[in-house]
């Protein structure tokens, strides 16, 4: 519309009047007011007159409010919410000014009525805010749907319209400026003679949800309601239960918000415990917690009948065996039909001192050396060359076979404990019974070429002097071999002269354990020696190796040590400088995945300068970037402040009885006992904080509730809480009457493994998420 006859058609509206006027000069004036944005300009009063507009225009639009004539009202509500510093706000804030019956926009008898479907979801928007607590109408703006706000907002023009006209039915009080509700009763008028100090704000950039506890300011009261703390909120999903219901069990618990959100809840409180004021893990007298290292004395490190060692444990089954000491310091196996066990230590988890009570009781399982010669000889001299494991007991020494122990197809054990000298195969026959597969030649042996170096902890055999060792060379730097020596005690010695000849031919045999030098003087993990060596190569090198192992953190630590070689200078070292580059890729509208962002959208010269603890560094610079965990525990999304939070944002507060919940429920999904690090892993941040400052770790917290849950410690040294082995035997109460009245699987939020949201991840987690403090 043209400036000309957009000043023809005020002058018609305030000298004819909007009620004379016919249909079609009615829409062009409601044209006109669409078209006219009331900005700076417009809010000064004195500067109407840039507009063109007569003296007496202007006197008529401040003499029309009055009388409530909808051109006036109109003009001073089409941009975004009343003139505030207008002198007509004093006259349309007035509780006395009544709107003329043409004022349809403003009138709670509207032609348009607002939608049932719009009540509900206002209803359900509004529940989640305290009562008595001025909150942002642009707020509940943004928490609508897409869909909703065209459908059902736009026809009432703004949704202060809609509040306006449903006001008795949700219960809600309107601020006469038009940009405030409350819920409930309406919060009481600030003090007039002691007003309260507007505090500073440290933020430099203020959150958009600092508005939403304080009240609306206007320029003609002299100061501003006192902000009151509102009361801690309940879980907004959580519905209350009301006496009546409580027969029919607890309601279901939701760790998800079904709505967007404007802020992220706060974290739980700060410590409640200390590190030094826990206890160190042990075994419990009732039962709730078991050690691997109990059972030292009673199984051996080698291969025995399961049957036989159970008939030493009095009281213990073959199926707590098979269910609670499945470690990885323990292995058992099953050959024709019969099980076998042995603790062997694995990578020095578990001590075996104290295991010769365990070789003394079951000596005639003890592999023998002095039966080697014979089976050597049975090959006769061909090597690297599989021998069917019935054709070897036939060619060999009869003396030496009736002496092999157990005998038959389970003698295949001898030579799987021999593996210094010996390779061997098991391959199970398809089909028939164990008799038959017992008898069919499904076992092989080789004869490995000398020296054989390839020796590790699982196949070593000679366990309890590789475990003996292990513990006495440090895991980063190195020993004199003769301080070693020194350490040996007998049996030890005996055992390393009969299977090696001495100790230098023990560290040769075990290379892919220890590293010995060329001089044989110095001893080192061969852990420990690899990472050396690629600590030497170039950076680039170093680069890709990372890249290929897909050590995310230690990819971006390398990254910025480049950097730092190539330009050390570079103003992107300092982490101001580089949070406020990074937060210009961040999206202007919605939110991003942190690992997609960090994928797709910051360039490569910039992700060179990206620390390794990539978590921290965003987390400490809310200014720039609003963290959040979406859907999924470990799945961080990241976007500008200010802006709003998709709907499935997770809650980072938890009680009691969620923490329960999400334990049992992961492991009941994953169908089995899981480690406390891959548990705490696979639960939402909020649940992982509450563990850590709270009890200490989940292992603290699991311990608590024997009723629940027990732990199986398959670690005595290093970290004992973090390897802890968690079984869930029974459901806790608040579930078992979901599980019987089917709410869980009805609600979705159960423990019903067609619930994709809560699904396993038996991984590390989320690839950005490094911070896991491995005490928990």
């Amino acid at each position: 519309m043209r400036f000309r006859e957009l000043q023809r058609h005020l002058t018609l509206v305030f000298s004819a009047g909007y009620a004379e006027l016919g249909p079609p000069q009615r829409a062009a004036c409601r044209s006109m007011a669409a078209c006219i944005r009331f900005d700076g300009i417009l809010r000064r009063a004195a500067n109407m007159k840039t507009l063109c507009l007569y003296r007496k225009l202007n006197h008529a639009i401040g003499s029309g409010m009055d009388s409530g004539s909808w051109p006036a009202i109109a003009l001073l509500t089409t941009r975004k919410g009343i003139c505030m510093s207008s002198p007509l706000y004093q006259g349309l804030s007035k509780p006395d000014s009544e709107p003329s019956p043409s004022a349809s926009t403003h009138s709670p008898k509207g032609d348009v009525e607002v939608a049932l479907e719009l009540i509900a979801e206002l209803t359900r928007i509004l529940a989640r805010f305290p009562e008595s607590t001025w909150l942002p109408i642009s707020n509940l703006y943004n928490e609508l749907p897409t869909k909703m706000r065209r459908e059902y907002v736009r026809p009432h023009r703004s949704l202060f319209q809609v509040l306006l006209k449903s006001q008795s039915v949700l219960g809600i009080h309107l601020d006469p400026s038009g940009i405030y509700c409350a819920r409930g009763e309406a919060p009481a008028e600030p003090s007039k003679t002691s007003p309260e100090p507007i505090p500073v704000r440290e933020n430099p950039a203020p959150r958009k949800e600092a508005r939403a506890s304080t009240p609306p300011r206007t320029e003609t009261r002299a100061a501003s309601p006192p902000a009151p703390s509102p009361p801690p909120s309940p879980s907004p999903s959580v519905p209350s239960v009301s006496p009546s219901s409580s027969s029919l069990g607890p309601a279901p618990v939701d760790f998800y918000y079904d709505v967007g959100l404007t802020t992220i809840p706060p974290p739980p409180a700060d410590f409640d415990v200390t590190p030094s004021s826990l206890p160190v893990p042990q075994a419990t007298a009732d039962g709730t917690v078991l050690s691997l290292r109990d059972f030292v004395p009673f199984i051996p490190p080698f291969f025995v009948p399961l049957d036989e060692v159970l008939a030493q444990m009095t009281g213990y089954t073959e199926q707590h065996i098979l269910n609670f000491f499945n470690a990885k310091a323990m292995e058992m196996v099953q050959i024709a039909g019969q099980r076998f066990i042995r603790l062997y230590g694995g990578y020095a988890n578990i001590s075996l001192e104290g295991c010769e009570d365990a070789e003394e009781t079951f000596q005639m399982y003890k592999p023998r050396t002095d039966l080697l010669p014979a089976f050597v000889k049975a090959f006769e001299g061909i090597q690297e060359k599989w021998m069917p494991l019935t054709v070897l007991l036939k060619r060999a020494d009869p003396e030496a076979v009736a002496q092999l122990n157990p005998k038959g197809p389970a003698s295949i054990i001898y030579f799987a404990q021999m593996q210094h000298v010996f390779g061997f195969s098991v391959v199970s026959s398809q089909g028939g019974d164990a008799e038959d597969e017992s008898s069919s030649p499904s076992s092989s042996v080789l004869l490995r070429k000398q020296p054989y170096t390839g020796l590790t902890c699982e196949t070593t055999p000679t366990p309890k002097s590789v475990n003996f060792i292990l513990q006495r060379v440090p895991i980063e730097g190195i020993v004199d071999v003769h301080m070693i020596q020194g350490q040996l005690t007998p049996s030890i010695r005996e055992e390393i002269d009969t299977y090696y000849g001495d100790i230098f031919g023990f560290f040769k045999a075990h290379a892919t354990v220890f590293f010995l030098t060329e001089d044989h003087t110095v001893v080192m993990r061969t852990r420990y020696r690899n990472r050396m060596q690629v600590a030497s190569l170039p950076l680039e090198e170093q680069l890709r190796i990372a890249l290929e192992n897909r050590d995310k953190r230690k990819a971006r630590a390398i990254r910025r040590r480049i950097a730092f070689r190539d330009n050390p200078s570079h103003p992107f070292h300092d982490p101001d400088n580089l949070a406020r580059e990074v937060a210009k890729y961040l999206p202007h509208h919605g939110f991003v995945s942190l690992k997609m962002f960090l994928r797709t959208n910051i360039p490569e010269e910039v992700l060179y300068f990206m620390p390794a603890k990539i978590n921290n560094f965003f987390a400490n610079y809310p200014q720039y970037f609003q963290r959040f965990e979406y859907q999924t525990a470990g799945t961080w999304c990241i976007c500008r402040p200010g802006n709003p939070l998709p709907r499935g944002v997770i809650r980072q507060h938890f009680s009691e009885d969620d923490l329960l919940r999400l334990i049992a429920e992961f492991l009941q999904r994953c169908g089995g006992p899981r480690a406390c690090a891959n548990i705490y892993l696979n639960i939402p941040h909020g649940a992982q904080e509450v563990l850590r400052k709270r009890y200490g770790g989940l292992y603290y917290f699991v311990e608590k509730y024997p009723q629940y849950f027990s732990i199986v410690l398959g670690l005595d040294t290093g970290n004992m809480k973090s390897g802890a082995v968690v079984h869930l035997i029974s459901l806790p109460n608040t579930l078992k009457g979901q599980r019987e009245k089917g709410t869980a699987g009805e609600s979705g939020d159960g423990l019903s493994d067609d619930d994709g949201e809560h699904a396993c991840h038996t991984g590390q987690g989320n690839d950005v998420e490094e911070d896991f403090d491995c005490d928990h």
